[in-house]
């Protein structure tokens, strides 16, 4: 009888034994592949256009926000895919009035050109092996400005001032990293215009 309890005992801690040993491999997260980086990390970029006036440009007079979608791969900026905006109107300008003859009978007749006025954004973004982001940003801004006497504060019949901006630069940023893009001067109204960049990764 013994025997019998010790040989139950031996078999049942051979059996056992490799069941507590048996454990589930772990499998480490995958790194991402080339493939994935090569398909493009997406951005948001914040882009602000404000116009300030002031001898120092610290009285604020507007302020445009726009937001494009681009996707950042590595490589030359000039080779991204193109993100693109166009907005605007197409404005009445008087170019020219006809008085009326002698006799007063036809009316004044007043000749008009459409202008177009809006902004046009173009924007490319690259990826830097550090994590930095090359923004390359192309924006044409075109706006009716008062004329010169009309900014002076005298009231005259003037024509409007066609005003237009153009920017094209590169800025390096981080991600949710601000930069001020450019700062420009217009020498008919004296405003100055700051525009600035923010870039935010898509999680």
């Amino acid at each position: 009888m013994k025997t019998l309890v010790a040989c139950l005992s031996i078999t049942l801690l051979v059996v056992a034994t490799p069941l507590a040993q048996k454990s589930e491999p772990t499998t480490p997260p995958s790194a991402p592949t080339a493939a994935a980086v090569a398909a493009g990390m997406p951005l948001t970029v914040d882009i602000v256009v404000s116009r300030f006036s002031g001898e120092k440009a610290d009285k604020k007079i507007s302020t445009a926000p726009y937001t494009m979608a681009v996707t950042a791969r590595p490589g030359l900026v000039q080779q991204a895919p193109l993100s693109s905006i166009r907005m605007g109107n197409r404005v009445p300008i008087a170019t020219s009035v006809f008085p009326p003859s002698s006799d007063g009978k036809p009316a004044p007749l007043t000749s008009f050109q459409y202008q177009d006025i809006g902004i046009n954004i173009d924007c490319r973004a690259s990826a830097r092996s550090d994590g930095r982001y090359d923004i390359l940003l192309g924006i044409e801004e075109t706006t009716v400005a008062p004329p010169p006497s009309q900014v002076q504060g005298v009231q005259t019949a003037s024509p409007p001032v066609i005003r237009t901006l153009r920017f094209n630069d590169t800025v390096v940023v981080r991600d949710t990293e601000t930069r001020q893009f450019t700062a420009a001067t217009d020498r008919v109204t004296g405003e100055t215009v700051k525009i600035e960049v923010t870039v935010r990764a898509v999680k």
